[in-house]
């Protein structure tokens, strides 16, 4: 059976270096913005060679992905904890809200967003991610409010990830700050959201 050279994508060292490369693309979409983001750039901000970039991420639309699988994975795990029994929904919800004031975390979704405006391939991933983040979202409705159906535990999912997504716009200092009141009324909308085990009328 062969085995991968050290520092390829599979080996520990090359995940590795697949993750200081997603810090370098990360880092130019805060400082530089989604128009300086392109293979070449991620290459000359870690010194290597387009080449050995590319036998990491071959498209901007790659590193997108990668990105954005990143925060999704990592985002997973950070609310594992408080979603894990007794599940606490309004824990994982402080820790969503926690996340929107990181003003960098912020800056790489309005320039993702930005760039799917105009790039398809990253339009396709920008909308991979979602799909999934709702999917979980809907199987964690499903979890706390077992009476729920399907179908409404997926558009509760919409509504919920359209709240949080629009409210950090506010909160992330770039464009406004938190507001506590405000932040208390998103809260429990939001938990309401997750947690109520009821179906309402309009909802089927």
């Amino acid at each position: 059976m062969s085995q991968r050279r050290p520092g390829t994508p599979g080996t520990a060292k090359g995940l590795a270096r697949r993750h200081a490369l997603l810090d370098h693309a990360a880092r130019i979409l805060v400082e530089h913005g989604h128009a300086a983001l392109t293979v070449r750039s991620v290459a000359a901000a870690a010194g290597i060679s387009l080449g050995n970039l590319q036998y990491y991420f071959r498209t901007r639309a790659d590193l997108v992905t990668a990105l954005l699988d990143r925060h999704l994975s990592a985002a997973s795990d950070r609310i594992s904890a408080p979603l894990s029994a007794p599940a606490d929904p309004h824990a994982a919800i402080d820790m969503l809200l926690a996340e929107q004031c990181d003003r960098d975390i912020a800056a790489v979704f309005y320039e993702l967003w930005a760039m799917a405006a105009h790039d398809p391939a990253v339009a396709q991933a920008v909308r991979g991610f979602y799909d999934r983040y709702l999917t979980a979202v809907a199987e964690l409705i499903s979890t706390v409010a077992p009476n729920v159906p399907a179908s409404t535990a997926h558009a509760r999912a919409r509504v919920f990830v359209g709240l949080l997504e629009g409210m950090s716009l506010l909160r992330s200092g770039l464009i406004a700050d938190a507001d506590g009141r405000s932040d208390a009324l998103v809260r429990r909308l939001a938990g309401t959201l997750l947690t109520d085990n009821s179906r309402h009328d309009g909802e089927t």
